[in-house]
């Protein structure tokens, strides 16, 4: 499994941008475009390491960082309450 994380952090470096799994998430360009241009804070948060595991490569395998993967899946989550 630790190749498996080695794989996805390295590809988790050369990501440009949301691709794939955030357009299922609910991102679109206009989000893309407020995120750049939006002031940003940072965020940090504890995770179980399996959590953290399993999100790196989901993140990974869908050509995601783990930053775009987040910000997809926070705007789909407040998008629907």
């Amino acid at each position: 499994m630790s190749d498996d994380l080695s794989d996805a952090a390295e590809r988790g470096q050369e990501k440009q941008g949301p691709r794939g799994l955030s357009d299922e998430l609910g991102s679109d360009d206009s989000n893309d475009d407020r995120n750049e241009k939006e002031p940003t804070t940072r965020f940090t948060v504890d995770l179980p390491d399996s959590l953290h595991k399993e999100f790196k490569i989901a993140a990974a395998k869908n050509d995601l960082s783990m930053k775009d993967l987040m910000i997809a899946a926070l705007e789909r989550y407040l998008d629907q309450r």
